[in-house]
């Protein structure tokens, strides 16, 4: 058995820390500084005992030095950041913004709404990912008239402004395009480009001629933006990339939904390209309150004023007849039909997004009093439950949730420890079908009024 003179203060200090009941830190420290002054006196005691002779003074002093309770708090402190900061996951630096030159705007005729020349966020691939790309285009709406279009020309800030004048220089990933080694361990040391959403209406505008409205000029060159961006990027090495994810949320998944056998065909023969679209795959649903359909009062105009209409998948254009019908090759469900490359949808049942501008409704699934609005929510359930997954091919996957939410993998917290689909992340769903692992890639929750809201939904950003 120790005896008091064995035993070192820190032998004292480790004692009372692992016996102490209080879950206060600090008091902790405070407590066992109080004791171990006393156990440092013994010390000094044992010290200066017959053999005291042996001791130097010196030697004394820094013993009652090293164990004074500043220094226990100082060393306490360092050991816990020192810890703490053994424990922090990899994280690259963030995405660079890159701006084209007003060369290559002027001679390829990309501009932002507002007549900027276009830009994107980069951030090289490292280790094994540096021939593996993510290219993602955000949301933030679009503009369906020209006054909306005006207003988004001087909007500098959010999601979806109209250009590239203040933007800030550098920009964190989230989800999939997160480089937290932790957060995002299967594509963390990809390169990741992040277009930036400058033209108002899907990346798909190709209107030649300025329009001069209310004394703005507006540039309606979303295509020419793209295009323009990913020659960039071959330049940067997408010519030589094995991998390509091809991702998009909300109006960005619009836009990939639209160019994605386009850019495909800019790619080597051989390489692995899929396609991941989110918060997108809206039903064209009647207004619960005026009978309205969205597609014919207010996308297919604004197709018409963008010069978008062939900026669709080539598939479906070849389908169509010059009686109209191209307008349907720009509806979600449309776009969805003509994939040809392996397509991965994520979202939720009830979309905020679907229910304010589509549907109209003014109720949660649950609440709706007006008949209209719960025929509508029907509907709605109906819509994704079943039509959206007859669209998909065997190659394809799907994680939708029964939530009424809009963001899914812009956040760490939804995408890979929010919302779940019978224990399953958007993170996993989406891992496990790029790479093949397992036999069930379609993650399709109850969708039913009835069934609202999944359990995890309150682990969801708005």
């Amino acid at each position: 058995m120790q005896t008091d003179c064995m035993r070192t203060p820190e032998d004292v200090a480790t004692d009372i820390m692992k016996n102490l009941k209080t879950k206060t830190k600090l008091l902790k420290i405070l407590l066992t500084t109080m004791i171990v002054l006393g156990a440092a006196q013994i010390m000094f005691r044992c010290q200066t005992t017959p053999d005291r002779d042996q001791v130097s003074i010196t030697s004394r002093l820094e013993l009652l030095r090293k164990w004074s309770p500043f220094v226990i708090i100082k060393n306490h402190f360092i050991a816990a950041n020192s810890s703490a900061s053994s424990q922090q996951p990899k994280q690259r630096p963030g995405m660079k913004l890159q701006l084209l030159s007003q060369t290559t705007a002027n001679q390829t005729g990309a501009f932002c709404l507002d007549g900027s020349a276009p830009g994107y966020y980069f951030q090289p691939g490292v280790g094994d990912g540096v021939r593996s790309w993510v290219i993602y285009l955000p949301g933030g709406e679009a503009c369906f008239t020209l006054d909306a279009c005006r207003k988004r020309a001087a909007q500098t800030k959010g999601l979806g402004p109209g250009t590239t004048r203040k933007l800030a220089d550098t920009t964190q990933g989230h989800g999939l395009r997160s480089s937290n080694k932790t957060i995002n361990p299967d594509f963390w040391d990809w390169n990741m480009a992040e277009l930036v959403y400058c033209d108002g209406f899907f990346f798909s505008g190709d209107r030649a001629d300025v329009v001069l409205y209310s004394g703005r000029r507006l540039y309606f060159r979303g295509k020419r933006i793209l295009q323009a961006i990913v020659a960039d990027l071959l330049k940067r090495g997408l010519a030589e990339a094995t991998d390509v994810i091809f991702h998009g949320f909300s109006a960005g998944a619009m836009a990939v939904l639209r160019h994605a056998s386009w850019v495909r065909d800019q790619l080597p023969g051989n390489v692995n390209f899929k396609v991941f679209a989110a918060s997108a795959a809206f039903p064209m649903l009647a207004s619960v309150h005026t009978g309205a359909l969205f597609n014919e009062t207010v996308l297919f105009p604004a197709v018409r004023m963008h010069h978008a209409a062939r900026s669709a998948p080539e598939a479906c254009l070849r389908e169509a007849d010059p009686s109209g019908l191209t307008m349907r090759c720009h509806e979600p469900f449309g776009l969805l039909r003509h994939q040809e490359s392996p397509v991965f949808l994520a979202g939720y049942v009830f979309d905020t997004w679907l229910l304010d501008n589509i549907l109209e409704a003014r109720c949660t699934p649950k609440t709706c009093k007006v008949a209209s609005e719960r025929e509508g929510m029907k509907n709605v359930s109906l819509e994704i439950s079943e039509t959206l997954p007859s669209l998909l091919k065997p190659q394809d996957g799907l994680f939708m949730v029964n939530c009424k939410k809009h963001f899914i993998i812009t956040e760490h917290n939804t995408w890979s420890v929010g919302v779940m689909v019978k224990g399953v992340t958007a993170a996993q769903a989406f891992t496990d079908w790029f790479y093949g692992r397992g036999n069930s890639h379609k993650h399709m929750d109850c969708a039913s009024v009835q069934c609202y809201p999944n359990p995890t939904c309150g682990k969801a950003r708005l």
